[in-house]
């Protein structure tokens, strides 16, 4: 039986999931039965129930899978938002829940039993009630901030000092996104504050690093008409992503095209700014074509010279920054990561799984001379939440005035 890559993904992780969100449910019912100094089985069944519920998802999306439903429509059409609301979202904000408090409830658990002995009845008391107060405090933080983190696309904005020949570059903006991905769950809303910011913020050159859909070209109506407000403005330039290949190999560039956008696989665009030449190098390295160190070395040295060198791709990967760097490109940007999408806070410090496939997953980075900036890009895969990873267009401006060029 083949299943589609997001319900195996969600049936490998279902075990994990199920443990972390029992542990939650478990510290729960034991700091309800300290703080009543006796066993609460009405509670616990409730509990068990709720725990039972919230992680139905992964088998009613293979229910749906088995009937034939989830392949032709789960994904792409809106009328199974029935399923969302009573599985989906619960499951996923469950888990978001568990897996933030985890760690802490961890420390109060061991704070607890290490003073088991030597703390008094009402210290234990005091750590029951800060147990509790994390769960209550994560069950409104998590769905607010994930909503947030969602639904309203920011503008990211990074500063870069190029000295040299680049130097002339004063206040030059660049606005980079990457992974519209318009489906059932980025749809309108998102996209008006995408073109929003492409019609209210200044810049000089337009950037998009892939994946305009997610599953189907049946929702390119949704994001063409935002994407098409960026060449009104500047040149713009794109390059293809893993979803625009997969599902809409051929549609995705010539709708860009048609409204203004190059669209480069494997070559090079120069743009002229002023009096200066700014080369774009586009390449396509996606999991299903990816590119070769070999013919990237070839396609960088015959690079045309300009002021400003920039390399647009979808996954950003160490070894091409590595040959961007040694071709004296000064820009390195992408998408693809979603910033992780799901970033865990612990203690001061964020984790994301995407930090073990990319080292580039979110920001501006220093490779060397080289500059790397990733955009969390606007759009979802897997679960329809983002957090900790919010939405964003990446406005990056080159020696701004304000600062001096080193």
């Amino acid at each position: 039986m083949h299943l589609p890559w997001p319900l195996r993904m969600l049936l490998i992780l279902w075990p994990f999931i199920l443990l972390i969100s029992f542990y939650l449910i478990r510290r729960v019912h034991n700091v309800l039965s300290l703080l009543r100094s006796a066993p609460l089985p009405g509670v616990k069944k409730l509990l068990y129930i709720l725990w039972l519920w919230v992680n139905a998802y992964p088998v009613v999306v293979f229910v749906l899978f088995l009937t034939g439903k989830y392949t032709t429509g789960y994904l792409v059409e809106g009328k199974f938002a029935w399923v969302d609301w009573l599985f989906t979202y619960p499951f996923v904000l469950a888990f978001l829940i568990s897996v933030t408090a985890f760690p802490y409830l961890l420390l109060v658990q061991g704070i607890g039993r290490l003073g088991r002995k030597r703390f008094s009845a009402a210290q234990h008391r005091l750590l029951a009630w800060a147990q509790l107060g994390i769960v209550g405090l994560l069950i409104v933080w998590v769905p607010w901030k994930s909503y947030r983190d969602t639904q309203t696309v920011r503008l990211r904005t990074h500063t870069i000092q190029l000295g040299g020949k680049s130097s002339v570059f004063q206040d030059f903006s660049i606005l980079l996104t990457a992974d519209i991905q318009a489906d059932r769950y980025t749809g309108s809303r998102e996209l008006r504050h995408l073109a929003t910011i492409a019609d209210t913020t200044d810049y000089q050159l337009a950037l998009f690093a892939g994946d305009l859909i997610t599953y189907s070209p049946a929702h390119l109506p949704l994001a063409v008409p935002a994407m098409c407000r960026f060449p009104q403005k500047a040149p713009s330039v794109a390059c293809m992503g893993d979803h625009d290949y997969w599902f809409a190999p051929k549609v995705v560039p010539e709708e860009l095209r048609h409204c203004g956008w190059t669209f480069l696989g494997n070559r090079h665009k120069l743009v002229r700014w002023k009096d200066k030449l700014i080369l774009v190098t586009g390449i396509t390295n996606i999991y299903s074509k990816p590119i070769s160190r070999e013919y990237l070395e070839r396609l960088l040295d015959m690079a045309p010279p300009a002021q400003l060198k920039i390399l647009l791709v979808h996954q950003p990967k160490q070894w091409i920054a590595d040959l961007a760097e040694k071709y004296e490109y000064h820009l390195m940007v992408g998408g693809h990561t979603h910033g992780g999408q799901v970033a865990i806070p612990l203690f001061g410090w964020q984790f994301t799984p995407t930090m073990l496939e990319n080292g580039y997953y979110s920001g501006l980075y220093r490779h060397g001379k080289l500059h790397v900036v990733v955009t969390n890009g606007i759009g979802l895969t897997f679960i329809p939440l983002r957090f900790g990873a919010p939405a964003e267009v990446t406005r990056i401006v080159i020696n701004p005035r304000n600062k001096p060029v080193l």
